[in-house]
């Protein structure tokens, strides 16, 4: 697995060069809005905007004991309604028998976190 620990010019610092790549498209809300419109058959994506899309991986990432790089989670806002688009995407050189729990972590922490939201008078 090919590390390097740099920062590229969209200010990504990603220690696995080949997982830059996902960083920099979803964690840009023009190039998701882009990549959701462009490259899925997703009709309820063909309208998104940039500003529809707002990242908030910073909240989810530091619940996990682990670095996850290339993580990325958005809230995406479509008409009345949130949805959560969690981007994983790694290069790796094995099976990572693991990743359906990691999965179900970040389900788990955005239920936790809606539910906390439901309960905060706003």
């Amino acid at each position: 697995m090919e590390t390097n620990n740099t920062t590229t010019s969209n200010g990504v610092h990603n220690a696995h060069a080949k997982d830059n790549a996902a960083k920099i498209v979803f964690g840009d809300p023009v190039l998701c809005a882009q990549f959701l419109k462009g490259y899925t058959d997703i009709p309820l994506f063909k309208e998104i905007k940039p500003e529809d899309i707002e990242n908030v991986s910073s909240h989810f990432l530091p619940l996990f004991q682990e670095s996850r790089d290339s993580d990325t989670v958005n809230k995406i806002r479509i008409g009345n309604s949130e949805i959560y688009l969690i981007a994983l995407i790694e290069h790796q050189s094995e099976n990572d028998f693991d990743m359906s729990f990691r999965i179900l972590r970040y389900i788990v922490f955005i239920w936790t976190d809606y539910a906390a939201q439901q309960e905060c008078p706003r």
